[in-house]
């Protein structure tokens, strides 16, 4: 891979972790209780309010669990790009298609050991 390649995916991943970052903190108020349409510290009136403050909490902690695998595999990705193992198949050492890479950057696995994987 090119060093023009490697600094257009180092640059997505980047990206991604800013974005990543700045969701988690609002992520973090819904997942603790900070339920949309609700100002601080109001407490639901009836029990749908309660139910819907309840399934948005739960939305929201799981949003922000995946959000932090995802911002895990990003920095997993670039300490390869570091060491020089970016774009290498985990599984089977061969390469990682660039289209794969261009939609998942943060992509350990090529799609072949990734199906294999899943079956």
């Amino acid at each position: 891979m090119t060093h023009a390649e490697l600094a257009k995916y180092r640059a997505k991943l980047n990206a991604l972790v800013r974005r990543i970052g700045m969701e988690q903190s609002s992520l973090r108020h819904e997942a603790l209780g900070g339920e949309a349409g609700l100002s601080p510290g109001e407490v639901p009136v009836d029990q749908a309010d309660m139910g819907i403050a309840e399934i948005e909490e739960e939305t929201a902690q799981s949003v922000l669990q995946t959000e932090e695998e995802i911002l895990g595999e990003c920095e997993a990705a670039l300490e390869r790009i570091a060491r020089g193992t970016y774009g290498k198949c985990v599984a089977c050492g061969g390469l990682i298609s660039h289209a794969r890479l261009d939609s998942l950057p943060y992509a350990r696995k090529c799609v072949a050991c990734e199906r294999r994987i899943q079956s």
